[in-house]
């Protein structure tokens, strides 16, 4: 059954139901459902700027609606187990979500043409992700399915000071810029944020989260890519950082002195860590990669590579790969120290390699260093493998004040003239 507003109430009977309410046609009640259908309640912005805001009530959920600064307002009361799933399709301007604080147990699909921002708000969702089909419903006009919290902006999409959780998957993006700033995006089972320009997830006043707790966690730009002061976590998946741009994952000191770093964190099943960039720069400074069950993994495919008092740990192999570049490994606030406890450290620039006053320890494994286009310099640093450590480059290979050691008794090493 298709039902289009305006209506003060309109009670839903058994089966399928879709409403359609227009913003500025009034206000209107939706009761009735629970008959076993699935019902589709639709939110159609007008052209311009427009502001929503949410609450829960006694047994059920306000949504209101109206153009950004104006007076007149409408609201949608939406009784508890009325509706499954809510779409929200915004027009031209930018479609404000503020104070938009709804616990809910229906999905939630918010898309426009425009830009959306998000502030100053808390909300979930409930019920579970809608799987891929060549008929999708109209809920999810994608045959490849939809998250259960899908946020789509064709413009920006900025999320500040807010909390959102999905009870199945979440999937953010944006065709232009997408920043995360204070926030937290937190969802059962993966979470994907990906935007068509730079994306930034950032640290104002308290850092942001995004997380998933049994699904991996994707993160990919357009542009470049930032992580500062925030945090990124699979507790059962992988964690994976891409951008044909640079790619930053920093530290932020705040006001006190307090130095918040940005943490890569995945555990469980496929736990791997990946950050792949191809623009001039990937640097990891003062923040942590790390990876509970099996292998981390960061490749600069261009330019430099830089570890500056970054904190790198493996269950399996971790790989530092400057594809093309130099491959800086140094002391920030702390030297930067590599580990794994399970498998092989491989250190490689396409040029240069420089380790200073640093430390890789590969406890079951070996270590490799390789400069495949000029000096290899290990400065003030120690290196432990457990079977094999070999260090070589195309240039010369300088070694200062530093110690290598194979604790398993094993072979060292050092070569010129070629890298392995």
């Amino acid at each position: 059954n298709q039902i289009a507003g305006p209506a003060g109430t309109i009670t839903l009977g058994t089966g399928s139901n879709i409403v359609y309410l227009t913003e500025g046609q009034g206000s209107t009640t939706i009761g009735g459902g629970g008959g076993g259908g699935s019902n589709t309640l639709i939110v159609m912005a007008t052209p311009g700027n427009d502001t929503l805001s949410g609450h829960n009530g006694s047994g059920n959920v306000g949504i209101t609606i109206g153009a950004t600064g104006s007076s007149s307002t409408s609201t949608y009361t939406l009784d508890d187990g009325a509706i499954q799933h809510l779409v929200f399709q915004g027009a031209s301007g930018t479609d404000t979500f503020n104070a938009f604080n709804v616990s809910t147990g229906f999905s939630m699909y918010l898309s426009g043409p425009g830009s959306i921002a998000i502030t100053d708000s808390t909300f979930s969702t409930g019920g579970a992700d809608t799987p891929g089909s060549s008929t999708p419903p109209v809920w999810c006009p994608s045959t490849s399915g939809c998250a259960n919290l899908t946020i789509s902006a064709s413009g920006a999409l900025t999320l500040t000071s807010s909390s959102l959780t999905s009870s199945a998957s979440a999937a953010l993006s944006s065709g232009a810029g997408l920043t995360v700033t204070d926030s937290t995006v937190s969802a059962a089972s993966g979470l994907g944020v990906s935007a068509g320009g730079n994306l930034v997830v950032q640290y104002v006043s308290s850092g942001s989260s995004l997380s998933s707790s049994a699904g991996a966690v994707s993160l990919s730009a357009g542009g470049s890519l930032t992580i500062a002061g925030s945090a990124v976590t699979a507790s059962n998946g992988s964690v994976s950082v891409s951008a044909p741009g640079n790619i930053s994952l920093t530290a932020v000191v705040d006001s006190g002195g307090t130095t918040h770093g940005s943490t890569l964190q995945a555990s469980g099943t496929g736990g791997s860590v990946t950050v792949s960039g191809s623009g001039g720069v990937v640097l990891v400074s003062v923040s942590s990669l790390i990876s509970g069950s099996s292998t981390v993994s960061v490749t600069a495919t261009q330019g430099t590579l830089t570890l500056a008092g970054a904190t790198l740990r493996a269950a399996g192999t971790l790989t530092v790969d400057a594809v093309a570049g130099a491959l800086v490994v140094e002391n920030a606030t702390g030297p930067s120290a590599l580990t794994s406890s399970g498998g092989n450290i491989a250190l490689t620039g396409g040029t240069t390699v420089t380790l200073t006053k640093s430390t890789a320890t590969a406890s079951a494994g070996q270590i490799t260093v390789s400069a495949g286009g000029g000096t290899a310099t290990i400065g003030g640093s120690t290196l432990s493998a457990a079977t094999t450590l070999s260090a070589s480059a195309t240039g010369n290979l300088v070694i200062e004040t530093s110690t290598l050691s194979v604790t398993g008794g094993g072979s060292i090493t050092l070569e010129i003239g070629r890298a392995h």
